[in-house]
């Protein structure tokens, strides 16, 4: 009874000081009054909004940047920046309505304000005044926006899917963490980085080098009219160390190694990151002297991180759900809910609200969206069936509300966007017998040889139908995989490159280990942070093309040497 006493006190206790907390929340508390102010008073205007929100966030950076083993730069930022949103008309047709015939690569406006920064010292009345500047335009051009696409909606004929979807209200509160940046030690972090440029100096081909450290703690602020109030803390840390070769045939290879988590405790230690670099520099000496590979169509094994870059940008992007109702977009996946669109050992979940997995944090991870929305986990791919996309508060056919994936950074308008996406397989196969089956289809399709993708940079994909429906994945390690015994071979200079249907339809078996691949995904709404869960796969036919050679004009004079 004693304890159950005790943890009833300290939850009181705990409460106390969060309803404490934010009756001192200045800018909280600014933000809640200047919207309640400023949707009343429009309310007597001819076309008054039925739905306002205010989002603001607090950041504190730390940036540390080396280039040949001497710091270049460091930059310890802090700034507010405030992004409202105005919605004139109702929920069925507002000023955000998509037209036919019109340009919609972006369906949402990016941030329609002229100067997005909040002052720093908690001044109501300055706050309030930089506020009514940015909303007041914002009005402005909103009400114009509404008055054109009446007008043109009047002559086409309407769907019926609303604009705007009608959700439950939440509030959560969060006592700042802001103070987390003051743990940077920036002397150690300078230290570290020259010592990283050293090592992969190593290299006998190595030209130059520069390595990158980022983390970045925010606070971020919801309020909108419906009185959803969530005001949360966030943070992203990123290290890059970057090393730059010069060939013999005076090309340029480009190598880095990037570790994306959530603070600099979650970075590997000085010792583990030591022997990353100097396997990474063993590489690249090998990479230099590798033969470039020529254009191939054969069957080909992804790694557990391969494969996760693959599905992020051939499969994730496509299940956004904001781009089904845009005209100008491929739609591979519109028509095909309840249709087999993987194989049936697979399924593909969404799930933001998932902290780790075995231990790794996951930078996918948050307790809201950019829209007041509780992260949810989605079951996109049940057994190879298609069920479910990742919405946002925009509807479309047959998906009328949000699972919480509503996404944006600061400056721009959330859309749907990936969370963490997580591949499952329910019949997963050794490392051993994937390679068994990829050297017998080599032998099927009478090639003399497979390929194996180790590790990829990242990748990028198009949904547009302006271009061809592409992905292309930027592998840095690849091996000749031989069908006669031979070694692995490594080789140089290829991309991995398709069209996303066929590529689904030509997997074959997948690995039983997964691996996660944390990175920083750009969009419509801006640049946010993503993380993959994936097998590795065993794919019948894949493509690939060369990657462009980068040969600079290299200066007439040697650069200076250091004595």
């Amino acid at each position: 009874m004693n304890k159950i006493k005790l943890y009833a006190l300290s939850a009181l206790i705990l409460v106390s000081l969060l309803v404490k907390g934010q009756e001192t929340d200045t800018l909280f508390q600014t933000l809640k009054e200047e919207l309640a102010f400023q949707m009343n008073e429009l309310q007597g205007e001819e076309y008054p909004p039925y739905y306002m929100d205010f989002r603001a966030a607090e950041f504190k950076v730390v940036v540390v940047n080396s280039l040949n083993g001497s710091i270049v730069g460091v930059v310890k930022d802090h700034k507010r920046i405030f992004n409202p949103s105005i919605r004139i008309g109702d929920y069925a047709f507002d000023n955000s309505h998509e037209l036919q015939n019109s340009f919609g690569a972006f369906p949402f406006n990016y941030a329609q304000i002229h100067d997005p920064y909040l002052p720093l010292d908690n001044n109501p009345e300055v706050i309030k005044f930089k506020i009514w500047e940015n909303t007041n335009k914002l009005y402005q051009n909103s009400v114009l926006e509404y008055r054109e696409k009446l007008e043109s909606a009047r002559k086409q004929e309407e769907k019926g899917i609303a604009d705007f979807s009608k959700e439950e209200t939440v509030q959560y509160y969060e006592a700042s963490r802001l103070d987390e940046i003051s743990k940077v030690n920036v002397k150690e972090w300078e230290k570290r980085l020259s010592h990283f440029d050293s090592l992969f100096a190593e290299s006998e081909y190595y030209y130059w080098g520069s390595s990158n450290f980022i983390f970045n703690v925010a606070r971020q602020i919801f309020v909108s009219s419906e009185g959803t109030e969530i005001v949360e803390n966030k943070s992203f840390c990123s290290l890059s160390i970057n090393g730059f070769l010069r060939l013999e045939d005076n090309q340029i290879l480009p190598f880095s190694e990037s570790f994306n988590v959530l603070t600099p405790d979650d970075l590997p230690n000085d010792e583990e990151l030591e022997m990353i670099i100097k396997d990474k520099v063993e590489l690249m000496n090998k990479m230099a002297t590798a033969p470039k590979a020529e254009p191939f169509a054969g069957p080909a094994l992804l790694s557990p991180e391969a494969a996760g870059v693959f599905f992020h940008e051939i499969f994730g992007h496509r299940i956004e759900g904001h781009r089904l109702e845009n005209e100008y977009n491929s739609k591979t996946f519109k028509q095909k809910v309840g249709e087999s669109v993987l194989p049936e050992y697979i399924s593909v979940i969404s799930d933001p609200s998932m902290e780790s997995y075995e231990g790794v944090k996951l930078t996918g991870y948050y307790k809201y969206d950019n829209q007041g929305i509780a992260a949810q986990r989605v079951v996109n791919v049940e057994n190879g069936i298609l069920k479910n996309f990742l919405m946002s508060r925009k509807p479309i056919e047959g998906f009328s509300k949000s699972n919480g994936h509503g996404r944006a950074d600061i400056v721009s308008k959330p859309v749907s966007r990936q969370s963490n996406l997580l591949v499952l397989t329910n019949k997963g196969l050794s490392e051993k017998s994937l390679r068994k089956k990829l050297i017998k289809e080599c032998k099927k399709q009478g090639t003399d040889y497979g390929y194996y993708f180790k590790a990829v940079s990242g990748g990028f994909t198009n949904t547009m139908i302006f271009t061809p429906d592409y992905f292309n994945v930027m592998p840095i390690e690849v091996y000749k995989i031989y069908t006669d015994g031979r070694p692995d071979e490594l080789v140089r200079g290829v991309n991995l490159i398709g069209t996303p249907l066929l590529m689904f339809s030509q997997i074959l078996a997948t690995g039983d280990h997964y691996s996660v691949f944390s990175g920083i995904c750009g969009a419509e709404s801006g640049m946010i942070p993503v993380s993959t869960i994936a097998p590795a796969l065993l794919v019948r036919k894949i493509e690939t093309q060369n990657q462009y050679p980068y040969k600079p004009e290299w200066p007439v004079l040697n650069p200076p040497k250091s004595k």
